[in-house]
């Protein structure tokens, strides 16, 4: 038991240094006058359609979180370094654990702000939020497992790095995979989740779900978390071996 309270005590300990990290603060306030900004728009700008607000609401939160992330392994860094720690004696699973839950708490803040600017696509958000947050979650998982215990800043940025271009890999794949097919086919739904179908217009589908029902929502959903699920699992075995003095 006593093990478990500490455990959770360390977790917190990151967590709040997070949420003392200026970094993150400024990423947020921007993101948040972003979206007040693209609301504005809409109401300034005749030809501005809605379908054009929602893209750039879900791309701006999709920014926020990657930007975020960097910005929560940066200040851990800085203060890890600061109090004459090494990020070494970190366990990797404790930081894990306290950047999603920074994540997902800015994921649930910008989902109430965009409640009060955008109420009338509010499900639609939050299902793409839901989507991209667990999407963005691949970063830190396969940022720890690259990264050795004891590592420079130059080994700690390929790995970031790498992280991102799987992350980005992975959105693309998953964009590319929804443009294939008719109606029903499986990814089909996920076709404006991402960005990269404003992007590569290619990509676009003529079909436009604002809202994915179930079952379809419900099959995303279970892929999401096993996908994640696997990566936890790689990083836990990982730290298994590494406490074993497996190397």
């Amino acid at each position: 038991m006593e093990r478990v309270i500490s455990w959770i005590d360390d977790v917190e300990r990151i967590f709040v240094e997070q949420i003392l990290n200026p970094l993150l603060w400024i990423i947020v306030l921007l993101g948040i006058l972003l979206e007040h900004l693209g609301a504005r728009t809409l109401r300034d700008v005749p030809n501005f359609s809605e379908t054009d607000l929602l893209v750039r609401e879900v791309a701006i939160i999709e920014g926020v979180l990657i930007f975020s992330v960097l910005a929560a392994f940066i200040w851990h860094s800085y203060k890890e370094e600061r109090t004459g720690a090494l990020l070494a004696e970190t366990n990797s699973l404790k930081l894990w654990t306290a950047i999603l839950l920074i994540i997902f708490t800015i994921g649930v803040a910008f989902s109430i702000t965009l409640a009060v600017i955008d109420l009338s696509h509010i499900l639609t958000i939050l299902q793409r939020t839901l989507f991209i947050l667990l999407t963005v979650s691949m970063i830190p998982t396969v940022y720890l497992f690259l990264r050795p215990k004891r590592s420079s800043v130059l080994v700690s940025s390929l790995a970031m790095t790498f992280a991102i271009a799987l992350y980005v890999g992975f959105e693309f794949l998953i964009t590319w995979a929804s443009s294939l097919g008719g109606d029903s086919a499986f990814f089909a739904r996920l076709n404006d989740v991402y960005f990269w179908n404003n992007v590569f217009p290619g990509l676009a589908r003529s079909e436009l779900w604002v809202t994915i029902y179930n079952p379809w929502f419900s099959w995303y959903l279970v892929m999401y978390l096993l996908m994640n699920g696997t990566l936890l699992g790689v990083l836990l075995l990982k730290e298994l071996i590494l406490s074993r003095g497996i190397r």
